[in-house]
């Protein structure tokens, strides 16, 4: 991908803030050269704002130790730009990238952080970004980290299926057994028309059911199989993967925690032994190693047996991927969280309904709504290589 800084969008001189020009990073006198560059990327329908808690949180602890770290919550794919095809927002988020990189000639290095489609926005741009020395627009890639990312879409077939259309007519089900199996069944032959037509290129490619990758296949497919995909990805020191375990109605924990089939979720009571919420696991290629619930035991994976195993194994034969399974306390005290008082208003919604938001949880996407994963954000910065 040709860059020419003439016609790239300004870093620091423009004041224009559109979604296609970012606008000037905040500084301080501590990053006034910063070296590290962690870009954060929205998922569906998100904005900038969607960043306050974790990109607070980076700067706080980046201040705090004197590391040069400049954040910047791209601005590329905001609201409906999303809908545009995970190609076309990517293309906008490699522009913005370089922009930033160019701006900054200081930088040496560079993580990504994407919740929800942004980790696959984030993986599409990096392959326009990656370069044969290795490098990430010419920096050095440290970190990728995704937050709840359907890392192999969300087909109605497959494990990694959208998970709300099983929670869809429980009661219903309950009454009626068996009988209103047609029903369900009938929800998720449909659900990939009505996603495309409701987010457009996006829902397509979300559903499997486009040909825009190579040889005609879908492009998320593509993504998983292709090494001008896989390449880049290789080149990061850590990748990481959050999951939720259970209450996402969005992205079903198959996908974002890149389980193979034969593989489950820990459950409640594993996860809070740690006493944090989060229960950290090493993903080796063909092996599992599960250090906080295995005592370092290793497993052989078998075979793929199924398109989706085959697409889990090919993600994780770049190298060895930290999985953090997730879990929201199912009551306001059932978890302590005293820590990031900043990040948090005064005011905390507990209402039945909000606290069942998992999927915005782990990213914090609304402080007064989705406070309960402030866990998850003092995990995920705690363990930041800056």
């Amino acid at each position: 991908m040709h860059f020419d800084p003439a016609t790239a969008p300004s870093v620091v001189r423009t004041n224009a803030r559109t979604p296609e020009t970012p606008e000037p990073s905040h500084r301080d006198d501590w990053d006034s050269q910063p070296e590290h560059l962690v870009i954060l990327v929205n998922g569906l329908f998100g904005s900038v704002r969607n960043w306050r808690a974790i990109d607070n949180a980076i700067r706080s602890r980046a201040k705090k130790e004197s590391r040069r770290v400049l954040v910047h919550s791209t601005r590329a794919n905001s609201y409906f730009q999303t809908f545009d095809g995970v190609d076309v927002c990517s293309e906008r988020l490699a522009s913005e990238v370089l922009a930033i990189v160019e701006a900054n000639r200081s930088l040496k290095n560079i993580s990504v952080i994407g919740h929800s489609l942004g980790g696959v926005l984030a993986r599409h741009a990096l392959s326009r970004l990656y370069r044969e020395d290795g490098t990430i627009a010419g920096l050095t890639p440290l970190q990728y980290i995704t937050l709840a990312t359907p890392h192999v879409g969300v087909s109605p077939t497959s494990p990694s299926a959208l998970p709300f259309l099983e929670w869809i007519g429980g009661r219903e089900e309950r009454l009626l057994g068996n009988r209103f199996q047609p029903v369900k069944k009938t929800l998720a032959t449909i659900s990939p028309y009505v996603g495309s037509l409701a987010i457009r290129r996006t829902g397509s490619q979300l559903f499997l059911t486009d040909t825009d990758g190579s040889a005609g296949r879908p492009l998320l497919i593509d993504m998983a199989l292709n090494q001008r995909f896989l390449a880049p990805l290789k080149a990061f020191r850590r990748r990481v993967a959050y999951a939720n375990v259970s209450g996402d109605h969005l992205v079903a924990w198959q996908g974002s925690a890149l389980a193979r089939l034969h593989e489950s979720s820990p459950t409640e009571d594993d996860i809070f032994q740690t006493g944090r919420g989060v229960l950290l696991s090493r993903l080796e290629g063909d092996i599992e190693m599960s250090s906080e619930r295995n005592g370092n035991t290793r497993q052989s994976i078998p075979e793929a047996d199924s398109q989706h195993d085959e697409l889990v194994s090919s993600l994780r034969s770049v190298g060895a991927w930290d999985r953090v399974d997730v879990c929201f306390p199912s009551s306001e005290k059932a978890l302590e969280l005293e820590t990031y008082h900043a990040t948090m208003p005064l005011v905390r919604l507990s209402i039945p309904l909000i606290s069942s938001l998992t999927h915005n949880h782990i990213q914090v996407t609304h402080p007064v709504v989705n406070w309960r994963g402030l866990h998850v954000v003092e995990h995920l910065v705690e363990n930041l290589n800056m």
